[in-house]
């Protein structure tokens, strides 16, 4: 072999190695100016940015009063339905004692934005794109990583709701060292015993009222298990509607406007 062949071999080993190494960096995740020790600076915490996570870029948000309040990652439930979009209606009364931080998920709110904005959307993209919960666990623990190093503290607090019940409980046994504790909101635990009591509750609260419309959708779907996938959107239909009329003071799901579409 002559030396020009080889000089070009390890010139291609190099490159190779270089672009190797750079797929595996990570961002480097700096102290919070505020976080510092013996820092004069007490700024509020208001972050709204992609981290690179697992290698793709993922929305967070982080939104406090004070670097030294405990930290509340909330893991947001769907599939797919991100709780960043509705933090100031749900959550901005929390910042007072909480720092809440927000990430959305792969496949989810302003996460599957950026990846839209890099890649056509086609059929063969959306199926080979596999989501897993392993793959979405480890994805959550690099999020709880980047906090705690972001806002200088050992561990957090993990909430998760629905879905993010799920998903937030398989972090805590991956991690249980990285979290204080887990707070489970529309905890899930039996779906199916979960759709049933629910039939029967929303029939019965039909029936007391009369509401002859709401009777005809439940009477005609059934109880479950249904094999209609609409069936589950009918009945939830009738539960908004009776929330919003019994509740004393109903909760407004206002979207940010970092959420609003462009046109």
């Amino acid at each position: 072999m002559n030396l020009k062949v080889r000089l070009l071999i390890i010139m291609f080993i190099s490159l190779f190695s270089c672009f190797s190494n750079q797929a595996q960096i990570k961002e480097k995740v700096f102290l919070h100016e505020s976080c510092q020790p013996n820092s004069n600076i007490k700024s509020e915490l208001n972050e709204a940015q992609y981290v690179l996570i697992g290698g793709v870029p993922q929305w967070v948000t982080i939104k406090g009063k004070d670097c030294s309040n405990p930290i509340v990652l909330m893991v947001h439930g769907g599939p797919g339905i991100p709780l960043s979009k509705y933090h100031d209606s749900l959550f901005q009364d929390f910042e007072e004692n909480f720092t809440i931080v927000h990430w959305d998920q792969r496949g989810s709110g302003r996460t599957y934005l950026a990846q839209l904005e890099s890649e056509e959307l086609t059929l063969d993209m959306i199926t080979n794109n596999k989501l897993s919960v392993d793959l979405l666990v480890k994805d959550g623990l690099e999020v709880s990583d980047y906090i705690r190093k972001k806002l200088g503290q050992e561990k957090i607090i993990i909430s998760g709701s629905s879905w993010g019940s799920f998903l937030a409980t398989k972090m805590i046994h991956a991690a249980p060292n990285k979290f204080h504790f887990y707070v489970g909101l529309s905890q899930l635990v039996s779906g199916s015993k979960n759709y049933t009591e629910s039939y029967k509750k929303v029939k019965a609260m039909a029936l007391d009222r009369d509401d002859k419309a709401a009777l005809n959708i439940l009477n005609k779907m059934g109880p479950p298990s249904w094999s209609h996938p609409s069936s589950f959107g009918k009945l939830r239909r009738i539960i908004n509607r009776y929330e919003s009329e019994t509740a004393s003071n109903p909760v407004e799901w206002k979207v940010s406007e970092e959420y609003w579409p462009p046109w």
